[in-house]
């Protein structure tokens, strides 16, 4: 079962894990980058394997390169996923209350949002509706 299920902090979560997997992906680069400068500058030290070391850099870096745009929808689905997750958890965002203080009971289904997707989540297999692979445990 979800740590989190269907509330805010829930919501939370998966927005930092959005944030989390764009910022991690450019760390890659720029630190990939990095490495290759320090590799290139132990050459001398590390003789033959210097080049077989920094093929692997490189590849690494080109991997997550050429993957930045799925990375990037990943990061996307997921966010708005939070947003429906945050549309559920405060239905009532909007209704209008009257000079009595209390909200008439019809403006709530009418102020209650509707989702991105027609269909509702799977709270268990939610990963295969982002389009995510997911495999059973």
């Amino acid at each position: 079962m979800a740590k989190y299920a269907i509330s805010a902090e829930g919501a939370a979560a998966l927005k930092k894990l959005a944030f989390d997997l764009n910022i991690t992906a450019e760390n890659i680069i720029t630190l990939s980058a990095v490495l290759e400068n320090k590799i290139i500058g132990y050459s001398d030290s590390l003789g033959i394997y210097a080049d077989e070391i920094l093929s692997l850099t490189l590849k690494n870096k080109n991997t997550i390169m050429q993957n930045r745009a799925l990375i990037s929808e990943m990061s996307n689905r997921i966010t708005a996923l939070a947003g429906e997750i945050e549309q559920m958890c405060s239905p009532y965002v909007g209704i209008r209350v009257g000079n009595s203080g209390s909200a008439n009971p019809s403006q709530i289904f009418k102020a209650m949002p509707a989702t991105a997707s027609t269909e509702p989540w799977d709270l268990v297999n939610w990963p295969s509706q982002l389009g995510l692979p997911y495999q059973k445990i």
